[in-house]
């Protein structure tokens, strides 16, 4: 049997031999070829380019809208798509509210990936550009609670987020609901050693006239 080329193999699942090591020249391998997704099974991998990469322009978005996930390669808007159908119980299966979970160490790219999940389900629910913009621009005023600039990342959010959108029969994305879930560092003044860091939130704009006040009592 034929040796698989490195970093030709879009789902890692379907490997013979799978084990931390061939993951990474895998990743290793693809993202000098500038693919940054990768699958393992319904796991997608997001590797960040640290560059701006022409994957997520209006043909993109629409390629992946209502396929399967394992006829074009693997993207952020695949998972969107996957997830869309999964709600709406496209092939028989029953309708079932989805959840998707996007992880990763700081300057990863989780809120750029939030933000292109939800402007592919905008898409995909048939929503106007306006309403993506609304919902996109909503996310830097919730970033000034609490963003901080890094060693890795220069806006590093210092929270968790959880986003719920809603859609009614149609179905037209109807309610979307932001959540700051907790502070990533409660330490949230003090500078860790060897890290570059500039916190400012606008909590302390929100917080500083009562304290001024208590401290005049």
């Amino acid at each position: 049997m034929a040796k698989t080329e490195k970093g030709c193999v879009d789902d890692l699942a379907t490997l013979s031999e799978l084990n931390e090591e061939i993951i990474l020249q895998e990743l290793q391998a693809r993202y000098k070829q500038d693919v940054i997704y990768t699958y393992v099974g319904d796991i997608l991998i997001a590797l960040n380019p640290f560059k701006r990469l022409e994957i997520y322009h209006k043909n993109a978005a629409e390629r992946y809208k209502m396929t399967q996930k394992s006829i074009q390669p693997p993207h952020i808007f695949a998972i969107a798509d996957s997830a869309y159908q999964a709600m709406l119980g496209v092939g028989g299966a029953s309708p079932k509210s989805q959840c998707c979970v996007i992880s990763g160490e700081s300057g990863a790219g989780k809120t750029e990936s939030a933000k292109l999940l939800i402007s592919q389900l905008v898409e995909l629910s048939r929503g106007t550009s306006q309403l993506e913009q609304q919902i996109l621009q909503v996310n830097p005023l919730l970033e000034a609670f609490g963003n901080a600039q890094t060693l890795m990342n220069d806006n590093s959010s210092r929270f968790g987020k959880y986003i719920q959108l809603k859609f009614q029969q149609g179905p037209w994305l109807l309610v979307l609901r932001f959540l700051n879930t907790f502070w990533k560092n409660p330490a949230l003044y003090v500078k860790a050693v060897g890290r570059r860091t500039s916190t400012f939130s606008i909590t302390c704009l929100l917080v500083s006239p009562l304290m001024n006040k208590t401290s005049m009592d």
